[in-house]
C-alpha cells in the first residue's frame, strides 16, 4: 500500500513557501485569494496601527500615506462635515458651497479616496441644504434623527446614537422599536 505525501508542511510558518498553497489559491481564485490577501492586509494594517501609538507618543506621527492605507484596508468610509462645522441652515448660497462641496474636495484631494456620503454638523438641514448636498454629489447624508433610515430618503438618513453608557442591552431596544 502506497501512502501519499502530506502536501501541508509540519510547519505552518513554512505554508508561504508550499507550491500546494499556491495551487489551491488559483484554484479557488474567488474565496482563497479573498481570504488570504484579508488576512495578511489585516495584519499588516493592525502591525501598523499598533506602531502608530507609540511612534506619535514620542513624536513621530504617521504619514498621511500610511494614515490613508490603514483607512483602506480597514475598509473605512470617509463622509464629510463641511469645512468649518457651521449651522448650514444658515448660510448664504456661496458660503453654503463651500462648506458642502469644498469639503468633499478637500478630503478627496488629501485622501485619495471617494467621499460619497455626508452628515449634517449639529443635525441642522433643510431643503436648501439638502439640495446643495445633492448638487455637490454625494449619493446620501445622515441626521441626528433617532430610527432607521429609509432608502427613499437617503439625503435624511436616520441613524441610533450608541454611547458607552448605552450597552448592548440599550441598543437591542432601540434596534426592536
Amino acid at each position: 500500500m502506497t501512502v501519499a505525501a502530506n502536501p501541508v508542511p509540519r510547519a505552518p510558518w513554512r505554508l508561504w513557501r508550499s507550491p500546494y498553497l499556491w495551487l489551491a489559491t488559483i484554484h479557488l481564485l474567488g474565496d482563497a485569494v479573498v481570504v488570504l490577501t484579508s488576512g495578511l492586509l489585516v495584519l499588516l494594517t493592525v502591525a501598523v496601527a499598533i506602531l502608530a501609538w507609540p511612534l506619535a507618543y514620542v513624536g513621530i506621527p504617521l504619514t498621511v500615506g500610511a494614515n490613508r492605507f490603514v483607512y483602506h484596508v480597514a475598509g473605512w468610509e470617509l463622509a464629510s462635515h463641511t469645512v468649518n462645522h457651521s449651522d448650514l441652515t444658515t448660510l448664504g448660497a456661496g458660503e453654503l458651497e463651500e462648506e458642502v462641496a469644498g469639503s468633499r474636495k478637500i478630503l478627496q484631494r488629501e485622501y485619495g479616496v471617494p467621499v460619497k456620503n455626508f452628515c449634517y454638523p449639529a443635525g441642522q438641514f433643510d431643503a436648501t441644504v439638502i439640495a446643495a448636498v445633492e448638487a455637490a454629489g454625494y449619493a446620501g447624508a445622515t441626521t441626528e434623527i433617532p430610527g432607521y433610515a429609509e432608502r427613499d430618503a437617503p439625503y435624511e438618513l436616520a441613524r441610533f446614537e450608541v454611547l458607552g453608557s448605552t450597552g448592548v442591552g440599550g441598543l437591542a431596544g432601540d434596534l426592536e422599536g
